[in-house]
């Protein structure tokens, strides 16, 4: 299983590049995505992309891959100050780092939550926590 990391922007502008005109299997494909519930949809059309940057602001965008070939799509937004403090609580309570990540994880994905039921796609996600939580970064400087 691979993982790949973009953040929302980055997956468009590529998505534009390598194909400037939806095939009729995407087309199709994002049709029904339109009617998957949330939680189980790993293939969300630009619109509702679109829709979940108005709502959330900037997001990341991992792409999990499957030895088949399979692909899903996992958007995720911010991390609050909330979150960590929560994952931190579970962490020093259960001395369990994989709580740490499930409570990240669980409350930053905007879509196809059902799937990390999925040990493999939540191993794959756990691997870029620190992906999700980092949005900026910080360099010491000399005086």
């Amino acid at each position: 299983m691979e993982i790949l990391s973009k953040n929302s922007q980055e997956a468009e502008n590529t998505s534009k590049e390598t194909q400037a005109q939806p095939t009729p299997e995407q087309l199709k494909a994002w049709e029904e995505a339109e009617k998957t519930p949330l939680e189980l949809n790993t293939n969300p059309n630009p619109k509702q992309i679109q829709s979940w940057e108005n709502q959330y602001g900037n997001l990341k965008c991992f792409l999990v891959e499957s030895e088949d070939g399979s692909k899903e799509y996992f958007y995720f937004k911010k991390v609050s100050l909330d979150h960590l403090r929560l994952a931190n609580m579970e962490l020093a309570a259960t001395k369990d780092s994989i709580r740490y990540n499930e409570v990240i994880i669980k409350n930053c994905i905007i879509n196809g939550i059902s799937r990390i039921d999925d040990t493999e796609i939540f191993v794959a996600l756990m691997l870029v926590v620190n992906e999700i939580i980092t949005s900026k970064i910080a360099k010491m400087l000399k005086k």
